[in-house]
């Protein structure tokens, strides 16, 4: 789970506004030249975007949504054969806050 949490922040960082990133995104935000309030909406929807949209492709690989209008049923493990299904959707949505509405 962590790592996806990692994934989370660094795809919301690539979208960021601030000089650092390099991204389309980034950049055509930047010529907005918003002011500082702006520029944390646009970022705090972003981050939204991003978990909103990780958060529907863990439940479809959990099989409890659909991706591309399929919805199948599957049975996710890690490397020592633990299973995985049914945890990830809910786990993500405990660790990323703007899932949970703060």
């Amino acid at each position: 789970m962590e790592n996806l949490v990692v994934e989370f922040e660094a795809r919301c960082e690539l979208y960021a506004p601030h000089a650092n990133s390099c991204t389309e995104v980034a950049s055509r935000i930047r010529k907005l030249d918003l002011s500082t309030s702006q520029e944390a909406s646009i970022t705090s929807i972003i981050r939204l975007a991003v978990a909103e949209t990780m958060y529907g492709m863990l439940c479809g690989i959990e099989g409890f949504a659909s991706i591309g209008n399929t919805q199948g049923s599957y049975q996710l493990t890690d490397e020592s054969g633990h299973i995985l299904t049914g945890a990830l959707d809910s786990l993500f949505f405990e660790r990323v806050p703007e899932l949970c509405g703060t």
